[in-house]
């Protein structure tokens, strides 16, 4: 597991360090193997997912479409044209003062 035992039986409980033998033993040594495989399940996934969510009913592929700000995120509130001069008017006088 990449630690040494004093560190591992620090950092779980015997009743985890249990079920991680018995995952081992049922699925194989965790390493990079196992890394690997499991990045290339989610890639499948992804893929599957991809697929799944630009193809539509009638056979036609739909984009996806690039999220502009996070999810988390609020979107901003659209400025008008008379806010959008007078921000601009903002910047510019401020950048003069720096000059």
């Amino acid at each position: 597991m990449g630690m040494s035992v004093p560190r591992l039986l620090r950092s779980m409980t015997s009743r985890e360090l249990s079920e991680w033998m018995a995952y081992e033993r049922h699925e194989g040594p965790i390493g990079p193997r196992y890394s690997h495989e499991m990045q290339a399940q989610t890639v499948e996934l992804l893929q599957i997912l991809i697929r799944a969510m630009t193809n539509s009913k009638d056979g036609e592929s739909r984009p996806i479409l690039r999220a502009d700000r996070p999810w988390w995120t609020p979107p901003e509130k659209e400025e008008s044209e008379e806010e959008y001069l007078e921000r601009i008017q903002r910047e510019q006088h401020a950048m003069r003062g720096r000059g």
